[in-house]
């Protein structure tokens, strides 16, 4: 199912009034606080999420699709997702969950991305029920391409995702790097890249390994800020098979 927010404008003056929009109705008067205001801020997101339409079909994939402008033409300060039926995207639905991201440079084309992750989702190229979705940001100043995950608690399920989405973009792991967040700081910092964690592939020498040898060394996942491996061995598969061979996919 495709979904469309658009960022509400917030300056000084409108900061507080926005936030007191759409309250939701309170079971008790002992409800105050912080605890009310993420409430609130809650429920203002979900009010301006809009579903777009639902996908039971490659056919219909491309029905809504051929109608989406290209990034270049698009407004900023939007975001469009991509998800399962029956999935919402929003971090309070997955409380588990987090996200991988990557800053588009300025010499990529973002629509080619977004596309092949489209279809990558469409044909099930993750292999892994945990992928629940994608979505493509919108900003002033950056370009922002993510993977949702239902449940980021496998370090090893986490790594290989961020694999295969560097596959899938045709990201050069040598110098790009990847972010990851958990959904529960999202949460605490009301931001997804505030604070997310960079993460960037490494070869790892085998025990007892020669020179001659070293073209066969795993790719590990490296966190390049505190250098901690998830412990991800598998190699990052060829890019993903797109044309008129995929399958249905009614789950999206």
């Amino acid at each position: 199912e495709f979904w469309f927010y658009k960022r509400p404008f917030k300056d000084h003056s409108t900061r507080e009034r926005s936030r007191s929009v759409n309250k939701l109705p309170m079971a008790s008067n002992q409800m105050k606080g912080s605890n009310n205001d993420d409430i609130q801020s809650e429920q203002s997101y979900r009010d301006q999420l809009k579903p777009l339409g639902k996908i039971r079909s490659v056919e219909d994939f491309f029905n809504y699709f051929v109608f989406l402008k290209e990034a270049q033409d698009m407004p900023r300060e939007i975001d469009i997702f991509f998800f399962r039926d029956g999935e919402v995207p929003m971090w309070e639905e997955s409380p588990k969950g987090g996200i991988w991201i990557t800053k588009c440079k300025k010499e990529d084309d973002v629509d080619a991305m977004w596309e092949s992750l489209l279809l990558a989702l469409i044909g099930e190229q993750f292999k892994e029920p945990n992928v629940i979705g994608c979505s493509l940001s919108l900003r002033s100043k950056e370009r922002l391409i993510q993977v949702w995950l239902k449940d980021a608690s496998e370090q090893e399920m986490k790594a290989k995702v961020s694999i295969r989405m560097r596959s899938i973009l045709h990201l050069d792991p040598k110098s790009t790097t990847l972010y990851f967040k958990e959904h529960q700081n999202s949460i605490k910092d009301g931001s997804t890249m505030k604070n997310a964690l960079g993460y960037k592939l490494e070869k790892k020498k085998k025990e007892g390994e020669t020179p001659a040898t070293q073209n066969n060394t795993s790719e590990a996942l490296t966190d390049s800020k505190a250098v901690s491996e998830l412990g991800a061995t598998s190699k990052a598969e060829n890019h993903q098979k797109r044309g008129r061979d995929l399958r249905k996919y009614s789950q999206n």
